[in-house]
Formats: C-alpha cells, structure tokens, sequence
C-alpha cells in the first residue's frame, strides 16, 4: 500500500509537471514506488506458492511488465498524434489506473503464511493458508503444509540466535544491530554464493546493448536500430510495437516450461540463441548498413534475427531471473537477497542514462 501512494503521487506529478526539472523529480518519486514493488512482488509469490507451480506463478511478474511495456508502447503511439501538451501527459496520466487498482485490491491480499509464522502467529499462519488453498484448517494438506512452515520459521529463527546470540536480546538497539547483521549476512559464507546469483542475474538482465544481455538498448533504441536496417520512421515505430510484442510471446512460453525444463537449461539455451542473434545482427548491418535498398534481404534477415532475439529473452532471460532470487535464499534471509538482487537492477540505470544522454547529444 506504502508502494502504491508512492507511486500514485509520482504519476500525478508527472502528469502535472510545468518543466524539466519537475518532471525529472516527479519520476524519482514514483521510482521509489516501483522500486518497492519490484522487491516485494516475488518475494510475497515465492512465499504463498505451492513448491510444484512456484516458477510458473514467479513468471506472472515478468508476464505483467511486459505486457506493460506492449500496452504503454501502442498508447505513445497513437498520442503522438495529438498536436497538444496531452500527447506527453496523457500516458503520465494514465499510468495512475493500474496503480488504483493494485491500490484497491492489496486491502483483500491474505497475509503471507510464512511471515506470520516468523512473527510467531501460527493461528493466523494457518487461517490464511487455508484461504489461499481454498480449503478448510482442517484439511490435511493444510495442517502439514502449516506445519512445515512453522517448523522452518523456527529453524532459521534458531540459526540466526545461533549465528548472534548477542543480538537476541529483544531490545530496540539489539534490533537494530541485528536488522544490520541480517545484510551483512547475505555477503558472508554459506549465503554469499546465493547472493552473486541473484544480484548477478537481475545486473545482466537488465544490462545494456554494448554490454551483457542487451535488452534495454533494444527496447530503447529499437526505432533507430530498425532505422539502420533500412525501415522509414513509421515503419520502424510500427516493428518497435511489434517485436515487444514477440517477447511477450517468448514470456508466455515460459509459463510452461519454467519448471518443466528448469532454470539453469531456459538460461543457457536463451544465452545461445540471443548470442547468435547479436553476431548475425551486427554483421548484417557492419556490412549493409551504407546501401541497405540493394540489400533489402539482408535488411529483412536483421529484422528476424532481432524477433529471435526478444522471443529468447522473453523465454529465458526475462522471467528467470525474477524467479531465482526468490527461490534461493534462506527463509530468514529471502526478503534482504531479493532487496539487494531488485537493486541490482537499478544499478544499471545511471550507465544507461548515461548512454541514453550521450547518444541525445550525439543525434542532436
């Protein structure tokens, strides 16, 4: 709820922005909102999730941006055609639904069972597992599937007054201290392996063209890159909807084979055919870029290449790394490692920003 207010006053300011700097203040506010978001979705997924359909549930988050990104894309542009300051506030404005509605319906949302059962609330652990199975407390599965959650809060309640028993006191400051001890945790050995997957995962994912996986550059750049193909603005506006739309397809594809074929294989098939698909892209256009109306074959061959592209991020790289963060870190350690792998993310904007305003200046 905390997220949503954040990210609604955001997009009202966004919308209501007179300048630049506004603009710019409003957006890192509502930042701040989608930061939140971004952490606490998979890790509330992983922690209400059958065992057996965790990864295809922890797909829907990867699921839902893009068919944001598919659905913000077409709205910009069909404004882009209003000849009035709407055609920039519009989107801002809109944006603000979606958040109404998550708003809305987080005050119906149970409560985590597994939470409850690290705040020693048992009782409640077990009435609000039973609504999320749709079954009664008396149900066998339930009680056993209570049972073992309350028998793993307790474990790693034992190891971390185990691992400082100083800091168990129950006092403010041994709280404090021990909230600080938690991430200090997360780097240390037995945990830290765990934390260079998740972090490492969510950083490459995110990272730009010139570097590792490449799909912000694409998704950034996808009018100019179509344009070195040889395709006229509005074509090439028109295949920038297009493909984000074949990484949806790739995303959906992964609901099913996410925990058919498992996380390691969907990464290392992903990586070799995104792999493939950058060397014949960069090859077409090194060599056909200057005269591309004599080679328009090549041209179509680079625009395929680019869908082969998308539709392997959407089915490996896009929704896997949202789902590993959550499954690999201990139970008294979840909610920190998926913080620090979701702000692994956000460490790539500045280099992204970066390029983005390099290559402003460039064009301009």
């Amino acid at each position: 709820m905390i997220a949503v207010v954040i990210f609604t006053v955001g997009s009202v300011l966004q919308t209501a922005a007179i300048d630049y700097p506004m603009l710019v203040a409003a957006r890192l506010i509502g930042g701040i909102g989608i930061g939140m978001l971004s952490m606490v979705v998979p890790l509330y997924i992983s922690e209400i999730s059958p065992p057996e359909i965790r990864g295809t549930l922890l797909v829907l988050e990867e699921l839902s941006i893009v068919v944001g990104i598919v659905v913000s894309f077409w709205i910009t542009y069909g404004t882009q055609y209003i000849h009035s300051h709407w055609s920039w506030q519009l989107p801002f404005l809109l944006q603000i639904v979606p958040g109404l509605i998550l708003g809305f319906a987080a005050i119906f949302l149970p409560f985590s069972p597994r939470w409850l059962a690290s705040q020693g609330r048992e009782q409640e652990a077990l009435v609000e597992l039973a609504k999320l199975r749709r079954l009664p407390t008396t149900d066998a599965r339930v009680q056993k599937e209570c049972s073992d959650i309350i028998t793993d809060a307790k474990f790693q309640a034992a190891i971390v007054k185990q691992r400082h028993p100083s800091l168990t006191g129950g006092s403010t400051i041994s709280k404090v201290r021990l909230e600080f001890a938690g991430w200090v945790d997360c780097v240390r050995p037995g945990c830290w392996r765990r934390t260079l997957v998740g972090a490492g995962l969510m950083f490459f994912q995110q990272a730009n063209l010139a570097e590792f996986v490449g799909i912000n550059a694409l998704i950034y750049y996808a009018p100019t890159l179509f344009g070195t193909m040889g395709l006229d603005l509005n074509m090439s506006l028109i295949m920038s909807g297009v493909v984000n739309v074949a990484q949806l397809v790739g995303v959906v594809s992964s609901l099913w084979t996410m925990d058919r074929f498992g996380r390691r294989k969907l990464l290392l098939t992903g990586s070799i055919a995104m792999c493939i698909s950058h060397i014949i892209i960069t090859a077409l256009v090194g060599m056909y870029s200057g005269n591309w109306p004599q080679h328009t074959t090549a041209g179509w061959t680079s625009v395929a290449f680019l869908f082969v592209y998308m539709l392997a991020f959407g089915a490996s790289w896009g929704p896997v790394p949202w789902a590993m963060p959550a499954e690999v870190f201990p139970s008294s350690l979840r909610a920190k490692g998926v913080a620090i792998s979701t702000c692994s993310i956000l460490a790539r904007s500045p280099i992204t920003v970066t390029d983005t305003n390099h290559q402003y200046h460039r064009d301009w």
